[in-house]
């Protein structure tokens, strides 16, 4: 009941763009889940109501088996939650609170943050990817976002590597 109510507050929410123009995507996937992954904000380019673009999308699920996970079986959310169909995103300083709403509503015992954006949203500072922090007795993961493979700054071998630190 409690992630509804965040749910309806969301679609609500009017702090930078009206409700009329914003598609908002929320976390999906397990609210039960001992696993949660944030990324960074919804894609512009998304083809389903998915967190992870079209792009990122295969790298991202090829890394959840690799952690033999599915999107069903944790929850996957965005530290940004809302788009415009005018490609503009919204502000992450407006959404964090319902970021670490999320997070204690779900709270899980694995925390993995999925890009620069969602590190330094979450933990106020850079880390350096393959970084294990122990936090809240949260383990929190710190991982390239799957768009680093796409354009080639990481190859699958290499990223998949990070999947070892999310397993439970």
């Amino acid at each position: 009941m409690k992630y509804e109510k965040l749910f309806l507050e969301m679609l609500r929410c009017e702090r930078c763009f009206s409700r009329k123009e914003k598609l908002l995507l929320p976390g999906t996937g397990n609210i039960n889940s001992d696993i949660m992954f944030i990324g960074e904000a919804p894609s512009k380019n998304r083809d389903y109501n998915l967190t992870f673009g079209e792009k990122s999308r295969p790298v991202f699920e090829s890394f959840l088996e690799h952690c033999n996970l599915t999107r069903d079986s944790c929850f996957i959310t965005n530290a940004i939650k809302c788009i415009v169909p005018k490609k503009k995103v919204g502000d992450i300083k407006k959404c964090k609170d319902f970021l670490e709403r999320e997070i204690e509503i779900i709270d899980p015992r694995v925390l993995v943050l999925v890009g620069k954006v969602a590190i330094k949203n979450v933990l106020g500072k850079n880390y350096k990817f393959g970084t294990t922090l122990n936090l809240l007795n949260r383990k929190v993961v710190c991982i390239p976002h799957p768009m680093t493979v796409v354009y080639g700054k990481y190859s699958m071998t290499e990223y998949i590597k990070y999947a070892k630190e999310v397993r439970l």
